[in-house]
């Protein structure tokens, strides 16, 4: 058969970017998440919040297929990106659509211009490099303090500025989601401020979904929060979505004594 395309079902601003439908995923035989239904909307953030071990990296990268380079995972469910099935998809074409920033900045070990132009260079792009380049620093606010050393290591950077750099060399693959695994995890206070102002900017043009374990962050930047918590069940261990509601809602009315716990402990 041959695989599908992936295709953008719609339009700016309107619309369901992301649904999962009833996704369990296991480790082998070990559940790591279960049973997540939920939609994430255009042209938003939503945040992925919870304890360590709910199973959020696990739930996000099953979003992109990253799943799929680990050994003897197993997903159930639906998860459909744009639309489309994402089984159906060629992994390849869905990564270019669906973007990814690590927790620790990952630059290529090469000058901080080849690391937004290789990307260009690979995948065929036609027009003017250089023109992208300077648009996607510039949209990170990274331009004006490299503009004079382009030509320099990205590993010379500051933590905060190869973060950024990430962020443009994902943004320049025009991709129309982006999920971010706690971007600023490494980065001192005014590296993330930073950070938070970018991303509260992507969602004009971009769907983001953010990893975080501050709750501060995911109060300033996210439209709506997804609440995983740690369950047990027959001598197993695994997350599930306890809440999911408009960032709004969560923090001043949480339906679930688990939520309002989480958030009292890490803010109270």
């Amino acid at each position: 058969m041959r695989t599908e395309q992936l295709t953008s079902t719609i339009l700016q601003g309107e619309g369901v970017s992301i649904s999962l439908e009833n996704v369990t995923v296991f480790y082998g035989i070990n559940p790591a998440i279960q049973d997540v239904t939920m939609e994430i909307f255009a042209n938003s953030v939503t945040a992925f919040i919870g304890a360590s071990g709910c199973g959020k990296t696990t739930l996000l990268r099953c979003i992109n297929r990253m799943n799929d380079l680990i050994t003897n995972t197993q997903i159930t469910g639906e998860i459909r990106v744009l639309g489309e099935d994402v089984r159906k998809l060629d992994p390849i074409d869905l990564r270019r659509r669906v973007g990814m920033v690590f927790q620790r900045p990952n630059p290529f070990p090469t000058s901080i211009y080849e690391n937004i132009a290789m990307g260009l260079k690979v995948n065929g792009f036609k027009g003017d490099i250089a023109e992208q380049v300077e648009k996607y620093l510039r949209l990170v606010g990274l331009y004006d303090e490299v503009k004079d050393r382009l030509k320099s290591n990205a590993l010379q950077l500051s933590g905060g500025q190869q973060q950024r750099l990430c962020i443009a060399r994902s943004l320049a693959l025009e991709p129309e989601i982006i999920l971010m695994d706690e971007p600023c995890a490494s980065l001192d206070p005014i590296s993330s401020i930073k950070i938070d102002n970018l991303i509260t900017q992507l969602k004009k043009y971009f769907t983001v979904v953010i990893i975080t374990h501050n709750l501060q962050q995911a109060a300033r930047i996210a439209d709506r929060i997804a609440f995983f918590k740690v369950v047990e069940s027959g001598g197993a261990r695994f997350g599930v979505l306890d809440e999911y509601a408009t960032s709004t809602d969560f923090f001043t009315k949480p339906k679930s004594a688990d939520s309002y716990n989480y958030i009292n402990t890490r803010i109270g």
